[in-house]
């Protein structure tokens, strides 16, 4: 039968190796898109990853909050899209369109942003991406509880090699 102590052990390391490997493929993909694919983008094949920057958006999306977009020839009324303008990348909900140009607004915002044309749009938002927002406005509370995480480990592994020491002097 395992201990109570072994099946702790079990979990945490479980924990440890599943945040480590979070992390890693996160660092992969960012190192990937800098230097291979040198996108100012966030990919991962036809999405995109981007960090909402303001409160334009409030009650839907918040400042800090990592959302997925999505390529799409097909915008209506009411979506939300990502598109660039003057360098930088804004998330607004599309208000009007007609023909060839769409005009958005942040649902925070009283007015509306000038015209834009559909080649300027980055992609729909498909949804938020909780866990990198949660690393993100956590990350304090996150390192403090990997830190203790790695302490109660060390202490659980010292016990198992002082029990092992001990065995091995009253066996040899």
């Amino acid at each position: 039968m395992i201990s109570f102590k072994t099946w702790i052990k079990i979990f945490i390391d479980t924990l440890i190796y599943s945040f480590i490997f979070i992390i890693s493929l996160y660092l992969i993909l960012a190192f990937y898109n800098k230097f291979i694919n040198k996108d100012d983008k966030f990919l991962i094949g036809n999405y995109y990853i981007f960090q909402i920057a303001t409160g334009s958006m409030e009650h839907e999306l918040y400042a800090g909050d990592f959302i997925v977009v999505r390529k799409s020839d097909n915008y209506k009324i009411g979506d939300i899209i990502t598109y660039m303008e003057e360098n930088y990348y804004i998330t607004h909900r599309i208000s009007k369109i007609d023909k060839n140009l769409i005009v958005t607004k942040g649902d925070a915002n009283n007015a509306f942003d000038s015209p834009i044309s559909k080649d300027k749009i980055v992609g729909k938002f498909l949804f938020k991406e909780r866990i990198l927002t949660f690393l993100t406005r956590y990350k304090v509370l996150i390192f403090a509880i990997l830190l203790a995480v790695i302490i109660i480990d060390s202490a659980f592994s010292k016990d198992k090699n002082s029990i092992i020491s001990n065995e091995n002097r009253i066996m040899g």
